[in-house]
């Protein structure tokens, strides 16, 4: 059941790339559900959230990003982990793809997916939006968002973990 979820969940590992597959689809899936409940999604349909690249028409593509930089933890599986990754865009990706947490702030402020906008302050999205994404979390018995980009660390990967297990598990009892 939902503790087999979070064990398969919790054993990801961004550098398999069949577990990439599986990332990409719980952050596309994640992603979509929440801009859909804040009535914003960024792009026409689920299938372009899954995109890994650009399409012929000009259908942007997203990265898996890792909030805190895999560089220098080659085999961290933490750092590897569902918690640690979002997704953005390729061209935020690379030009920030070394840097600090805090220092990708604009990145994920800017981006249209209220997933990644959430690993933000929260009070900087537009206070309507910011109460449907805090109402959906409450919603989803995410209570408190204990995370901070200037002090990303283990624990909040842990955390950020258990805001996207919650979110799905909603997704999959909630009818």
């Amino acid at each position: 059941g939902l503790n087999r979820l979070r064990s398969v969940m919790s054993e990801l590992n961004y550098e398999s790339s069949s577990d990439r597959a599986k990332i990409r689809a719980i952050l596309a899936r994640l992603s979509w559900i929440l801009d859909e409940k804040v009535g914003k999604h960024a792009t026409s349909s689920f299938y372009q959230y899954y995109l890994a690249k650009k399409e012929k028409d000009g259908t942007k593509a997203w990265d898996i990003d890792h909030v805190l930089p895999s560089k220098g933890n080659a085999n961290d599986p933490v750092i590897h982990g569902l918690g640690n990754l979002i997704l953005l865009y390729p061209t935020d990706n690379r030009s920030a793809q070394a840097a600090k947490p805090i220092n990708k702030e604009a990145h994920y402020q800017q981006n249209p997916l209220y997933l990644t906008k959430s690993l933000t302050d929260m009070d900087k999205l537009v206070p309507k939006d910011k109460d449907k994404v805090v109402d959906f979390f409450k919603s989803a018995g995410v209570k408190e968002l204990k995370w901070n980009l200037e002090t990303w660390n283990e624990e909040s990967i842990k955390h950020r973990f258990e805001l996207y297990f919650a979110l799905l598990k909603n997704d999959l009892t909630t009818f």
